[in-house]
């Protein structure tokens, strides 16, 4: 035992331990024993004060403290001081072993108790035990703050990726849209669709790895919203019924009854996960019917949420087909990350194979759990359960998150925009597009310019990048809500940002803007943001992260 307390330490020294006793003799006696035992002793206090002093001065490893001290602090005072100045591990000493003394000293955690009189070995064997279990509970914290600091340059490397990956991403697609709407001969047409279809291909790929890359640092977030059941499965299957169509499949949904309507959750992130899986169906079957269904997990309508304790609805979805099938060796792996059916030489569909394991874990996010069954050569069918609020106002429907909503009536025709975003392109690209809808624009390159122009020129709407030089966008949006000679504090403003990871749209909101666009965007899209914003509509809860 001598050995493994030295041990505590490192470089062979001994454990250095602070004997606090009112009674000079015992604590003479105490420091004897414990020099025997082969310990270091960091001096000998008679009251709570001096206790205190020392420990600050020598920084014991270990402090054995008489409960009944003289004078104005007793052992208990004094060990919480000490323990919350110095995190100190502290043992009692104490020849009153009653329930009041004990329950106040508990109070201040103590590592353990020794009641007077006590041998050598069982002083040893509580020193030994306190001196163990205080370095493994440094060791915890270390380790917890380096995994602290490693998650947070996660967030921040995925913020840059996502960032630097969807502006050009959006410059690309914007600009290709331009193009398909200049006229140009339909060869061209033909070569800019090529050009969009593969830019969205991309950003399919780019937004599975960032997906994925969230869940494993765990930093993704689910985001509630009120929503309707039918409005998302049309939603989702929409733009798949084109697809379909030029395969000869049926695609068809189907809801049961008693499935209800009104929910609250993350409506986004159902949505990914179905698109995926109808995605995929379609994809692979050749012929046939591809069929999205919404069922009750059982008889009963409802249960109650443990956190909330409001009512929610277990669902069970399901996305069938009458594809190839999966063969059996191979039904367990489909959900593992970088894993796909066919052979990598010889496969005809391209992808990262880490689309069902992302949904797999969104669904497990969700509470909820996934799976799959297949026949060879009749097809698959996909099925994952996840849990929803019910809506109290059941009957009526929800207003859609503001970047989803139908754009309000009206039009941007002679309306001022100024656009602040220091992306050549992007600007282009937005200036263009607005242009068309009969809107005059003007654009600066930073917020500083930004805030200049707006103290002598009026206008209807800013347009707002977040990540900029000289002053960014946040900054700019809260000075502009602080109040700026000549600058109206309520003018709207639309976030239009690459940053489009959990909490980003928040964060913009949060400063004072009016609404969220993440990037990529089309033109008609941010027509009707802008629209709903001139008319003030306010985004009343997110939609799930699309990142």
């Amino acid at each position: 035992m001598e050995r493994d307390g030295m041990a505590q330490n490192g470089g062979g020294r001994p454990p250095s331990i602070l004997v606090v006793d009112d009674e000079r003799v015992i604590g003479m006696a105490l420091a004897a024993s414990l020099a025997r035992l082969g310990y270091s002793s960091a001096g000998l206090a008679d009251n709570g004060e001096d206790a205190v002093r020392l420990c600050g001065e020598k920084r014991p490893d270990l402090v054995l403290m008489d409960v009944r001290l003289k004078g104005r602090m007793d052992g208990v005072e004094a060990a919480e001081n000490i323990s919350r100045q110095f995190h100190t591990p502290i043992i009692f000493l104490t020849a009153f072993w009653d329930e009041d003394t004990v329950a106040r000293a508990k109070q201040s955690g103590p590592y353990a108790f020794l009641v007077k009189p006590y041998e050598d070995r069982d002083l040893q064997t509580a020193i030994e035990l306190a001196l163990y279990k205080s370095r493994m509970e440094r060791e915890l914290l270390r380790a917890m703050r380096a995994a602290e600091a490693a998650n947070e340059a996660k967030t921040s490397f995925l913020a840059t990726i996502s960032h630097e990956l969807r502006t050009p991403l959006n410059g690309i697609l914007g600009m290709t849209d331009l193009m398909l709407l200049s006229g140009l001969p339909e060869e061209h047409q033909e070569n800019l669709e090529l050009i969009k279809d593969s830019a969205l291909s991309l950003l399919t790929v780019i937004n599975q790895i960032l997906d994925y890359s969230k869940i494993e640092a765990r930093i993704l977030e689910l985001r509630e919203g009120d929503f309707e059941l039918s409005d998302v499965l049309d939603s989702v299957v929409a733009p798949h019924r084109l697809p379909a169509g030029r395969k000869g499949l049926s695609l068809s949904v189907e809801i049961d009854d008693g499935v209800p309507h009104a929910l609250r959750g993350d409506h986004g992130r159902l949505r990914q996960i179905l698109g995926h899986l109808l995605h995929n169906a379609v994809r692979y079957t050749a012929e046939g019917r591809v069929l999205v269904k919404a069922a009750l997990c059982d008889a009963s309508a409802s249960e109650r949420c443990p956190e909330t304790g409001r009512e929610r609805a277990r669902l069970h979805f399901t996305v069938s087909d009458t594809g190839p099938g999966i063969p059996a060796d191979r039904l367990g792996d489909i959900f593992e990350s970088f894993t796909q059916v066919e052979d990598y030489m010889t496969r005809r569909h391209g992808g990262l194979g880490l689309g069902l394991a992302t949904c797999r874990k969104l669904v497990a996010l969700m509470g909820g759990a996934m799976w799959a069954e297949s026949v060879v050569g009749r097809g698959s069918s996909f099925h994952f359960t996840a849990p929803f609020l019910l809506r109290p106002d059941g009957s009526a429907r929800p207003q859609p998150a503001t970047d989803q909503a139908r754009p309000a009536t009206g039009s941007l025709q002679g309306r001022h925009v100024v656009m602040a975003e220091d992306n050549l392109v992007n600007r282009r690209f937005v200036i263009r597009g607005l242009e068309r809808r009969g809107c005059r624009v003007t654009a600066v390159e930073n917020g500083r310019e930004l805030l200049d122009l707006l103290a002598g020129t009026p206008c209807d709407l800013v347009i707002m990048d977040v990540q900029m030089p000289v002053l960014d966008g946040i900054e700019a949006t809260r000075r502009i809500r602080a109040g700026l000679p000549g600058v109206d504090p309520a003018l709207p403003i639309v976030a239009l940002t690459a940053h489009a990871l959990a909490g980003d749209e928040q964060w913009c909101l949060d400063a004072g803007m009016d609404a969220y666009v993440a990037k990529p965007v089309d033109i008609d899209r941010l027509e009707g943001v802008l629209l709903n914003t001139l008319a003030g509509k306010r985004p009343a809860q997110h939609s799930g992260d699309t990142a």
